[in-house]
């Protein structure tokens, strides 16, 4: 549960997602058992928070690591319901102790306020309720992050065009909401399969103006907008580009889910940890 991810794989997490954390922590940022992340307080009380989706059964545990001595902030876990689970004062370099069993479904809420300024990382490791120990810097199994595979190219395929792409599933991703016009952003690892998703809610006939932005990293992203009812309203990738940017009419009332993955058409020879972000207007 507390063995150290490697130093290069911190690294690597330090130089793509640093940059950008800061701006998007208001709204929160999800992550997934294995994770690792990093962050920097530049303001007294400063609060980042981040979501994950835990079951029944599981167990989280959460270490941390300030760089230079003086850095202190408090990390606080919250259940679904918002209720407080665990709460640990004044940490630098110290664990946060693994939780008891959890009992809500849903995503839980870790939030990290500021004492002092500086920059902080977070080592996330859980213990599934089936006995599976995901330790930081693991590549998460498939029950709980519905591992996007990386999202290969139909492996079958030899002739010339498109080779599509397989299936992604997102029946137990955490959701994240959207507001209007409020950018949010997330990350996606080389050797994971993380799957990020945000939710809009519209109305009929409402407009929607969806930017999509790869702030750092090669890998290349899928988006999917997804109805209530599961069907395809809206799909594209990043490959070789760095922003995209589309209008789209909404059907039908309802939540509409948002989710970017990881795609492996025109895969880079040394792949680097990606930071994106995604802003969605209605009616602009």
């Amino acid at each position: 549960m507390k063995s150290k991810p490697s130093t290069l794989l911190t690294a690597i997490t330090l130089l793509c997602l640093l940059g950008f954390i800061t701006s998007v922590n208001a709204q929160g940022l999800p992550i997934e058992c294995g994770g690792i992340l990093q962050g920097e307080f530049q303001e007294s009380g400063e609060e980042h928070n981040y979501f994950l989706n835990l079951l029944p059964g599981d167990q989280l545990s959460v270490q941390s690591e300030g760089v230079g001595d003086y850095v202190r902030y408090t990390i606080g876990l919250y259940s679904p319901s918002n209720r407080d689970v665990q709460t640990v004062y004044s940490v630098n370099q110290n664990p946060y102790d693994a939780t008891g069993v959890l009992s809500e479904r849903g995503a839980y809420r870790i939030s990290v306020e500021a004492v002092t300024l500086g920059i902080y990382t977070l080592y996330v490791s859980c213990v599934l309720g089936d006995g599976t120990v995901i330790n930081a810097g693991d590549v998460a199994s498939t029950s709980t992050t519905n591992d996007a595979q990386s999202s290969s190219p139909v492996s079958n395929f030899s002739g010339v065009g498109f080779p599509g792409l397989v299936p992604v599933d997102f029946a137990n991703v955490a959701r994240l909401p959207l507001p209007s016009s409020v950018p949010m952003g997330g990350a996606v690892t080389p050797a994971g399969g993380e799957i990020l998703g945000f939710t809009l809610d519209a109305n009929a006939s409402d407009l929607v103006e969806l930017n999509f932005t790869r702030l750092s990293g090669n890998l290349n992203l899928g988006l999917v907008v997804l109805s209530a009812n599961n069907e395809v309203l809206f799909q594209a990738s990043l490959v070789t580009s760095q922003t995209l940017s589309t209008r789209f009419t909404v059907p039908s009332a309802g939540q509409y889910t948002i989710g970017v993955f990881r795609i492996d058409l025109l895969a880079p020879s040394s792949p680097e940890a990606t930071a994106f972000q995604i802003q969605a207007t209605l009616n602009p």
